[in-house]
């Protein structure tokens, strides 16, 4: 019983110290509302691409896979190619991924992919 409260309580503690946080730009988990804000938008290819797309300020979350064992970067910069976030740079196949990152204004941005093999982003 000892050693369940100590556990516990070296929990409690790291939690406190910020030992379970997240980069600034991700959350654990989007609010239903901010993602509601953002229109879906679905992309399917293989290689490089960039797109200019529309956000919504907010949470913006995008759900991808990939089919190859390179590195898959996602990349969302603004129209002066200024990076807004990294949403994903990971190496090897991946069935179901899912991050999230911060769009600070309304407007246009390029969503610039870059793979070797076929890659399916959903943004939402």
């Amino acid at each position: 019983m000892k050693n369940l409260f100590i556990a516990a309580l070296l929990i409690c503690l790291f939690n406190s110290a910020g030992c379970n946080k997240t980069p600034e730009n991700k959350t654990d988990k989007p609010k239903t509302e901010d993602i509601r804000k953002q229109d879906p938008q679905f992309f399917s290819g293989g290689g490089k691409k960039s797109q200019t797309i529309n956000l919504k300020k907010g949470m913006a979350a995008f759900e991808y896979s990939y089919n190859h064992s390179d590195t898959l970067t996602i990349t969302i910069m603004d129209t002066n190619q200024t990076v807004i976030g990294v949403v994903l740079n990971k190496d090897g196949k991946i069935t179901d991924g899912l991050d999230r990152i911060n769009i600070p204004v309304d407007g246009k941005y390029i969503l610039e992919i870059k793979g070797s093999g076929r890659w399916h982003i959903n943004i939402w």
